[in-house]
């Protein structure tokens, strides 16, 4: 469709056509309701309605099916059958003949518009001898869709022996308001000397009595032909359809692989610190009734591990805000290279403090794993000018251990009272709620 810089239609179409035209895609589904540019519940077949919603319909079709003529091809097709079957088709035309002439001398096109400037549908030339039409259309309608039109409007009737229809030229010219599309229809008539019953008889080969006439050998190679050509048209629709469906799919597929992508993306933001890129306290207070669940079933001592940054206010008003945040990353990267265990948890509990639960240890190992930690970020000699207790950023941390404990808060709790002993007792050291303390 080729429409000019004219805004609006003053004109109508009735529901029939619009009715039709939306039905006419069957279960293809490509002409999903909420993109149509018009309510479509409440519309009646009897009704009047703008114009417009006809050029804005065929502009979706379009835009829905690019590059299949014979999509679109076969919706013309289905679209004429409801035209005849519900609109007012029954009532001006009986026979394919009569669908030849059917702009001309019944209406055709403006039984179902009306108004100014919306185009026509007419004959240009008939030549019943040679089973020769060419039908132009200015119309808002596809040339494809229009050659399925013309082509549906044969199958009506079984007064053929052989049609067919071609799109013979499509102009464009602003002096329109839509684009110029010639049909040229081909037919023809079946013999009429040949009974119905014999007719049935020659499509059945095996019942054929007798030898052809002339007539009758003529009149199969019509049928013959036009029934290869509508197995040619049948099979390139149901190779679009496939291909549509297969294109949908992949489509369907693609969307479904990224939506699950962005829902483990959103699970993984959910749940990890994205300056440290460990487990956040959210994941943390999620997962350490478990840890300690399988620390009770299996009677397993577990160990909480409250670590903080020794002066980090100081460290940050001194320093800046991006020193700031790159010593928690690297005080959570040496946390995370020494604690590999799978059975091991850490989550940074917020701002400069972080926690740790270790499974299946002793009060010997968790000293150990605190000297580890403490020696690595000594080992970074990250400069502390405003601390009191190191030349160098330090961390202070409190332990507390459970066999088989269920209180997650009391574990919690002991372990941070530990840390607070560490930082009384003048930080950058380890301290273990049920053991001496030591230098971290």
């Amino acid at each position: 469709m080729n429409k000019n810089n004219v805004a609006t239609q003053p004109g109508e179409v009735s529901g029939a056509f619009l009715i039709g035209m939306l039905q006419s895609f069957g279960a293809t589904h490509i002409l999903p309701t909420e993109q149509i540019p018009f309510p479509v519940n409440g519309l009646r077949a009897e009704a009047w309605y703008p114009y417009d919603h006809l050029v804005q319909l065929n502009r979706l079709i379009e835009e829905q099916v690019p590059h299949s003529n014979s999509i679109l091809f076969w919706a013309g097709v289905r679209f004429i059958e409801l035209w005849y079957r519900q609109g007012p088709g029954r009532h001006m035309i009986r026979s394919g003949l009569d669908w030849v002439y059917c702009n001309d001398k019944g209406g055709g096109y403006n039984s179902v518009v009306r108004g100014e400037h919306i185009g026509w549908c007419r004959n240009r030339l008939t030549d019943e001898a040679q089973g020769l039409a060419w039908v132009e259309n200015v119309m808002p309608l596809s040339p494809a869709y229009l050659r399925g039109i013309f082509f549906g409007g044969f199958c009506l009737f079984d007064d053929m022996a052989y049609f067919n229809t071609e799109v013979d030229s499509v102009t464009n010219d602003a002096a329109l308001p839509f684009q110029c599309t010639v049909i040229k229809l081909i037919f023809k008539k079946a013999n009429p000397a040949i009974s119905a019953n014999r007719l049935a008889q020659l499509r059945n080969w095996g019942e054929a009595a007798g030898q052809l006439s002339a007539q009758e050998a003529e009149e199969l190679l019509w049928r013959y032909r036009h029934q290869l050509n509508l197995s040619t048209l049948l099979s390139d629709y149901n190779e679009h359809i496939a291909d549509l469906t297969g294109r949908a799919f992949s489509s369907l597929h693609a969307i479904t692989d990224q939506l699950a992508a962005a829902n483990l993306q959103l699970a993984s933001e959910a749940t990890t610190d994205p300056l440290t890129g460990l487990h956040n306290k959210r994941y943390f207070e999620r997962e350490i009734a478990a840890k300690l669940n399988f620390a009770r079933r299996e009677q397993h001592p577990v160990c909480a591990m409250m670590i903080d940054i020794d002066h980090f206010k100081r460290f940050n008003d001194h320093y800046g805000h991006l020193a700031g945040d790159a010593a928690i990353k690297s005080v959570a990267d040496c946390i995370r290279g020494t604690i590999t265990r799978g059975s091991d948890l850490i989550a940074r509990f917020g701002g400069e403090e972080f926690v740790v639960v270790l499974v299946h240890i002793d009060a010997a190992g968790v000293h150990r794993v605190a000297r580890k930690i403490a020696a690595a970020i000594a080992a970074l000699r990250i400069p502390h000018e405003r601390s009191d207790c190191c030349a160098w950023l330090s961390i202070s941390i409190g332990s507390a251990m459970a066999q088989g404990a269920t209180d997650i808060q009391g574990l919690l709790q002991r372990a941070d009272e530990a840390l607070y002993r560490a930082k009384a007792q003048g930080r950058n050291r380890h301290v273990h709620a049920d053991g001496p303390a030591g230098p971290a």
